[in-house]
């Protein structure tokens, strides 16, 4: 199937580009005297066409769109990876809000406004499905580095559509010593009960106990030596780390989450998958969206879920000149910032 156009009526078609631009942090793909058209995920596009244009187009046939003196006529219902800042964005580009961002019944966090041609708005994203963590960076990162962090707490749900896909998309992209590529995984939904359970069977007993309720599971496997020559790859771990990592911050912008653990039985995955000699099985994966931390149960589980997140500041990591020297950016330790742990 072709891409889809969903076509909004607008007054005045200059303002309605520069208040959608603004909204959707990106220029048009198309904007000519009669269309402008902007692309959205998953190939789907928004056009803004004149209601003069549309009445040219049929005539009396069509009831007068400018008659509606904006009175709410569709509505445009996006998911984006943090709802309260795209619903900002809009609200400082000119529109009405109606409902500001909250927890709704079927899920989802949306937050609703009425643009300046009566269009509602709505913003959603999966943050009302469980707790959110998001970091308190010393400098600005992408949304989705900052929301992503490692909850324990799932709501026991399946991946959407198309998730699975995305995720590993983002972890084939990661960069590799000699584009190797080592990384292999191992994966089960929690649509398939039985390739779940043998897949959950594979981790330590303790992480049983809370990734039991991850909308699916992963195990990262490794090929430890090239494939060109077959000597060993010393960096074969340190690039499958570079994927695991691609795929948290692609799970965060989906308004999922990953929790990579180490506590897992290398050998019965070995045993019951069939992993050959050469691959080296090295850690596990749970996803899913997060939960409410009360669902564990384990109390120390459950304070770390609710404990605030920390960082050795930057001073501390990043030198310059000679070892243990705070490289110019960050400043020596007592001068930073240090709300930002």
């Amino acid at each position: 199937m072709a891409p889809a156009l969903f076509v909004l009526y607008v007054a005045d078609q200059p303002a309605a580009r520069r208040f959608w631009a603004r909204v959707l942090v990106r220029e048009p793909q198309l904007d000519v005297p009669g269309m402008t058209e902007f692309a959205l995920a998953e190939g789907a596009l928004l056009g803004l066409m004149p209601e003069a244009g549309i009445r040219r187009l049929l005539g009396p046939a069509l009831p007068d769109p400018a008659a509606a003196a904006g009175a709410p006529r569709a509505e445009l219902y996006l998911r984006v990876p943090d709802a309260a800042a795209a619903h900002a964005r809009a609200l400082a580009a000119g529109a009405r809000e109606l409902s500001a961002p909250a927890a709704r019944e079927w899920g989802e966090r949306v937050a609703y406004s009425l643009d300046p041609d009566g269009h509602v708005l709505a913003f959603a994203d999966g943050a009302a499905a469980g707790h959110e963590k998001p970091a308190p960076t010393e400098a600005p990162v992408l949304e989705a580095i900052r929301r992503r962090w490692s909850p324990r707490a799932w709501t026991a749900e399946p991946l959407p559509a198309g998730a699975i896909a995305a995720l590993f998309e983002a972890a084939r992209w990661a960069p590799s010593s000699f584009n190797e590529q080592p990384w292999r995984w191992l994966v089960a939904g929690r649509e398939d009960p039985n390739a779940f359970a043998l897949l959950l069977s594979c981790l330590g007993e303790w992480n049983q106990r809370w990734a039991r309720r991850a909308g699916a599971l992963a195990l990262a496997v490794t090929r430890e030596q090239f494939s060109r020559n077959e000597k060993s790859n010393h960096h074969a771990w340190y690039d499958l780390g570079q994927a695991c990592a691609l795929m948290a911050v692609q799970a965060a912008a989906l308004g999922l989450q990953t929790h990579q653990m180490g506590g897992i039985d290398p050998e019965r995955a070995r045993q019951v998958y069939g992993v050959p000699a050469g691959y080296q099985v090295v850690t596990g994966i749970a996803i899913g969206r997060p939960g409410d931390p009360a669902a564990l149960d384990d109390e120390g589980m459950r304070e770390s879920e609710l404990a605030p997140r920390r960082r050795r500041p930057l001073a501390e990591s990043v030198f310059a000149g000679r070892w243990g020297e705070p490289h110019p950016a960050f400043g020596p330790p007592g001068n930073r910032r240090e709300e930002a742990p």
